[in-house]
């Protein structure tokens, strides 16, 4: 039975790749000069499964077509080709993969014709499954295949109920004109799980009987016989697609060109629960192109890959995307937008500049919240965890950050006294609970409390303190982007005012604005530009810190 939980999946495949159970086949493919893709695109696959999400447009089938090159008899000018009024955009074309450890190149010669340095392994298999080519022979037949010049619908829905008999003539054989097989009893028990069916018996026939041009149809019998023209387009592309999917050679590169077509999420969810279980079992590496954030949710950010139409339509190849940001590329109005409060305006700005650089700001809102640590640690956090506010996370300066905060559910309940849980808070969160209006039921010039109440709301406090609150790395935000160097080279040096008797970095910061007359918002400036330009280890921790934020 396939394992609903997508989290556990993940976990699994990436335990069994990292001891070497399961290996990509393809390691890397660098794209040169090709199209609208950035110079020296590259794309490393370091996880099993790969999702490649983007707009229309971002070359997600492109690179698809690239990868199916290394099937056996591909040729590049078969896939990439030039026409009069078509010149595809190869002039230097390049495309460069690392296989099996070793180096195989495609390079454009002249038009139409392309050169090839280095080899395919002998015994790699690759299969590409497109959805989106998936038309039933009945519709085939009705859509595109011409049995008359100008037939009415009448005549061809007379035609295709005179050739359907021919499907039921010689039910157990081959021919020049008729390829059937039944789905075996574990892929119709697939089937059934992705669209929580009840079919019994499918049957696949690859006919040409209608037009003299091949076409499939597919037999469905859940207790009444029908077509796949009578059947759900979904039920049609699951039952093809998983008849592929089941043949597929272990150890093999299996691609699948947006899966998701005629599936509603539910579907999606199970199908990709699905393809992490086959990854397991025949220890396959799969590529994915797709539109759907269904497909990428709670996916790692290792297998995603995000294709951005940037200037001039520039295509480039971000990595390491995490599944919401993929969100954000997709326009996706389902994003659970999370908020950060800080303490000081320059912590905002700073954040902010981290964020629009890495691209998450459409994952987390800055706010600031005038009146100083200790107005958010006596009203806002208080606010927060009284009202089971999840999606509210705090981020204070460095000098805020105190003791750890114990993992209570290691402490006995009889050790959870009162007095133990106001020691706790004293010493994490600086003030004393007693500071706080907990807002309990109390008589206080009868000198009574309800102490049942107010330790469960420290208790709550404390948890939400220790999940949602964070500090910089610093003691102050000044400290973050201070740089005397290059204050010297916006200022100059010949006036720059001696500021080594100041403590901090916002004293020092004041200093030079009142002698230069400089307004601290344009020094500020300056060094936030440098700061995200230098990434050094405070950026990264901040980065990292925001990444777990919105990984929670």
């Amino acid at each position: 039975m396939i394992d609903n939980n997508i989290e556990k999946q993940v976990n699994d495949v990436g335990r069994m790749f990292d001891k070497g159970i399961i290996k990509n086949r393809l390691s890397k493919i660098v794209i040169h000069s090709f199209r609208k893709f950035a110079e020296e695109s590259e794309i490393n696959f370091v996880y099993p499964l790969t999702v490649i999400v983007g707009k229309n447009g971002s070359g997600k089938t492109t690179v698809m077509k690239a990868i199916k090159l290394l099937s056996k008899r591909q040729i590049p000018q078969n896939e990439f080709f030039e026409t009069v009024i078509d010149d595809g955009g190869f002039q230097n074309a390049d495309i460069s993969y690392t296989l099996d450890d070793q180096i195989l190149h495609y390079k454009r010669i002249r038009q139409n014709e392309w050169g090839k340095e280095g080899e395919v392994p002998e015994k790699l298999s690759i299969t590409y499954i497109q959805t989106k080519t998936m038309v039933g022979a009945i519709d085939k037949s009705f859509l595109y295949d011409n049995i008359g010049k100008n037939t009415a619908r009448t005549q061809k829905v007379e035609y295709v109920i005179k050739q359907s008999k021919k499907l039921k003539q010689n039910p157990r054989s081959n021919s020049e004109r008729k390829q059937r097989h039944f789905l075996s009893a574990n892929a119709i028990e697939i089937v059934n799980y992705i669209l929580q069916g009840n079919i019994k018996l499918i049957e696949m026939v690859r006919h040409k009987y209608y037009s003299g041009t091949w076409g499939t149809s597919v037999i469905f019998n859940d207790g009444n016989q029908y077509s796949e023209y009578n059947a759900g387009s979904g039920e049609f592309v699951i039952a093809s697609m998983v008849d592929q999917i089941e043949r597929v050679p272990s150890e093999s590169i299996l691609l699948l060109d947006e899966p998701e077509v005629s599936l509603h999420p539910g579907a999606q969810k199970r199908l990709i629960c699905y393809i992490l279980e086959i990854i397991k079992k025949k220890k396959i590496q799969v590529i994915i192109t797709t539109h759907s954030t269904t497909m990428v949710e709670k996916l790692p950010k290792e297998a995603i890959k995000c294709f951005r139409k940037i200037e001039n339509d520039l295509i480039v190849i971000e990595e390491q995307v995490l599944f919401q940001n993929a969100f954000l590329e997709l326009e996706s109005d389902i994003i659970d937008k999370r908020h950060v409060i800080v303490e000081d305006n320059l912590a905002k700005k700073i954040i902010e500049q981290i964020l629009k650089t890495e691209g998450l700001s459409g994952l987390l809102q800055v706010e600031f919240y005038p009146g100083g640590a200790s107005n958010i640690k006596k009203y806002t956090i208080l606010t927060y965890s009284k009202t089971n506010v999840t999606n509210r996370y705090i981020i204070l300066d460095g000098d805020q950050k105190k003791e750890e905060i114990p993992d209570f559910l290691r402490i006995p309940e009889v050790d959870k006294t009162d007095k133990y849980l106001k020691d706790i808070f004293k010493k994490a969160v600086g003030i004393s609970a007693d500071k706080i209006d907990w807002g309990v039921d109390a008589n206080r010039k009868a000198g009574r409390v309800n102490e049942e109440q107010e330790k469960k709301l420290l208790l709550s406090y404390l948890e939400y303190f220790k999940n949602h609150v964070s500090f910089l790395p610093q003691s102050i935000p000044e400290d973050i982007i201070y740089n005397e160097m290059r204050l010297k080279q916006f200022l100059g040096e010949e006036d720059f005012p001696d500021v080594s008797q100041e403590k901090d970095s916002k004293k020092k910061l004041k200093k030079i604005s009142d002698i230069m007359g400089q307004e601290i918002g344009a020094l500020e400036y300056q060094l936030i530009y440098w700061f995200i330009k230098q990434k050094n280890t405070d950026y990264q921790y901040i980065l990292a810190m925001l990444k777990s934020i919105i990984e929670r």
